[in-house]
């Protein structure tokens, strides 16, 4: 049978079901495949009235339809399919769940993460259209949606007068954002230079630069709704009182992106599962005495939790002793410095998930508080690495700060 993805059609499945049902003297119970967003609404419609509701992730389905032999592929055939590894299966799952004020949280996250890919793509569009206008503008700055930038851009990309500004000009616009003179002026020569230098482009300017101030307003209005969306997600999580801001480098963003993805964390039986939720468990390939020279995580799971924790690794080593610890181990143990940042990222999953799982305050363990305060007597904390200093590719996008990781043991819990 074919039923019409709306109410009307999912009340008719539920009629006709509970018929066969009573007719057999059986339960019912519902299976279906998690596919994007097209079963969201028939799973809540199904959990307001029984419990009794699997949905499957789709790659347990794909595998179990690539085991069978025939290549026919219809919607019968699926139906079919999924009833039997329900059938054979489904007690390996628990039953489907949905709570209101999780997926409320998720989904501001997933706007917030949609506004932000949107705003990159923005800017690779406006990188390129300056590689042709003026080649050398665009490396010119490390952002080129910085305030500076933008600045600059707005006055000199005009179809009448394009690139006309002198270095007095350019020292003016650049006041506000350099308050050394010396460095300002600086920085005007070297634009002047690229203006000069820029070449004939076979008549490209007029459409290149109407589509740069295009681009230039869309990047400001990304950032305000940017903006909002954090503003909204912040204050949802002081209502709630997360305890995921215990752990230090944690902000309210990426709090709210790690409960809003990760759920009931008590559905979780160790961390090894909890890491591969996140993708961010090792893909290891091995047969007989073959062991592939190199590691890399399955990036399974929920691609908006892993950018999240990775983005929230770096400004953790800066305030948190043992996420540094931790790093720097890892590169001294000849691990590059993005691949040791991954693995921070999956400790730092770790450690919120102990917090969710404990109901209880994150606590730094006593050693490191110990070594921070003796290291805080006799220098300064270093900042980051310098292969991640203003413009590097693997900065988070957002605006948001981010969060700690710690030692391979269990991290200490408090209670507040």
């Amino acid at each position: 049978h074919r039923y019409d993805n709306r109410g009307p059609g999912f009340q008719l499945l539920w009629d006709e079901t509970q018929k066969l049902g009573a007719k057999f003297t059986a339960t019912v119970t519902y299976a279906m495949e998690a596919s994007g967003s097209y079963h969201h609404n028939l799973l809540v419609f199904l959990l307001g009235k029984t419990d009794r509701v699997w949905s499957f992730n789709p790659l347990l389905l794909r595998k179990e339809r690539l085991g069978q032999l025939r290549k026919t592929k219809t919607d019968a055939l699926d139906a079919q399919m999924i009833a039997e590894f329900a059938r054979k299966d489904g007690r390996e799952h628990p039953f489907s769940t949905v709570d209101p004020e999780q997926m409320r949280l998720r989904e501001l996250c997933r706007v917030r993460f949609r506004l932000v890919r949107k705003a990159s793509k923005a800017k690779q569009q406006l990188r390129r259209n300056l590689d042709i206008l003026c080649p050398g503008l665009g490396p010119e700055f490390k952002d080129v949606a910085s305030p500076s930038a933008m600045a600059v851009l707005k006055d000199v990309a005009q179809v009448t007068s394009l690139f006309q500004a002198t270095v007095e000009d350019l020292e003016k616009l650049l006041k506000p954002f350099y308050q050394n003179p010396d460095r300002r002026h600086l920085k005007a020569v070297a634009l002047q230079k690229h203006f000069e230098e820029r070449v004939e482009n076979g008549g490209l300017e007029e459409p290149l630069v109407f589509e740069v101030r295009f681009l230039l307003h869309q990047l400001e209005l990304y950032e305000e709704q940017v903006r909002q969306v954090e503003g909204k997600i912040e204050r949802e999580m002081e209502r709630r009182k997360s305890l995921l801001t215990t752990v230090p480098g944690i902000s309210l963003v990426t709090a709210a992106i790690v409960e809003g993805e990760l759920g009931d964390p008590h559905r979780f039986p160790d961390e090894r599962a909890v890491r591969a939720f996140a993708g961010l468990d090792p893909s290891v390939r091995q047969s007989g005495k073959f062991e592939g020279d190199r590691v890399r995580i399955s990036k399974r799971g929920s691609p908006r939790l892993r950018e999240g924790l990775y983005n929230a690794a770096l400004p953790a080593m800066r305030v948190n002793p043992a996420c540094r610890e931790f790093y720097e181990r890892l590169r001294a143990g000849g691990k590059h410095h993005k691949s040791a940042l991954t693995a921070v990222a999956g400790k730092l999953l770790v450690q919120c998930w102990a917090v969710m799982r404990s109901g209880k305050s994150f606590e730094i363990p006593e050693k490191y508080r110990v070594a921070a305060t003796t290291e805080k007597e006799t220098t300064t904390f270093p900042s980051a690495p310098p292969s991640l200093e203003k413009g590097d590719a693997s900065r988070p996008s957002s605006t948001s700060q981010e969060s700690p990781q710690g030692p391979s043991r269990e991290p200490k819990v408090v209670r507040k």
